[in-house]
């Protein structure tokens, strides 16, 4: 009786790794899920801020992310994961368009599971708002036009060593 239910056992545990394929054990899926939805939550967060900022300063966008400081809770932006320690958020104007943009960058590369986490946030982003995330290999040189292809596709960010992602004030 006890061989019969260990060989039950071992088929479902193959059945399932098999339905569930190789993501079902892999650890940097836990990875990018955590970054993807840390950045989900902080954008939320600043996206509203800036909103209340704009409000109460005449629509006047902040010129830093330190100015909406007093308007989070504890006077400051959620720490992000220690995985995360070469990501920053900021403020970007480039003429008349404005956003809050996210980056990275490390002289030896950034982490590929962290790049990957960023690009399904912002994939994901996009989806829910069409035409509001351009991508960049830094926050300053965002050109902020929806019709340059290599700004919306983060395939084609081909510098390992950084990268940004802007969503524009709406």
């Amino acid at each position: 009786m006890y061989q019969t239910i260990m060989v039950v056992l071992a088929i479902l545990l193959a059945g399932l790794l098999a339905v569930g394929g190789i993501n079902y054990i892999n650890q940097d899926t836990a990875l990018r899920i955590e970054v993807s939805k840390t950045l989900e939550a902080h954008a939320d967060l600043l996206v509203g801020t800036v909103s209340i900022y704009k409000s109460t300063n005449n629509g006047f966008f902040p010129n830093s992310i330190k100015r909406i400081n007093t308007l989070l809770p504890d006077g400051n932006i959620p720490a992000l994961p220690k995985s995360m320690s070469d990501f920053s958020w900021t403020t970007v104007k480039t003429g008349g368009t404005r956003g809050i943009c996210i980056s990275g960058y490390n002289s030896e590369g950034l982490d590929s599971d962290v790049a990957a986490g960023v690009t399904t946030f912002a994939k994901m982003r996009a989806l829910d708002l069409p035409g509001s995330v351009l991508y960049s290999d830094a926050c300053g040189q965002v050109g902020f036009s929806t019709s340059e292809p290599d700004l919306m596709e983060p395939e084609n960010l081909t510098n390992t060593t950084s990268m940004a992602v802007v969503i524009k004030d709406q």
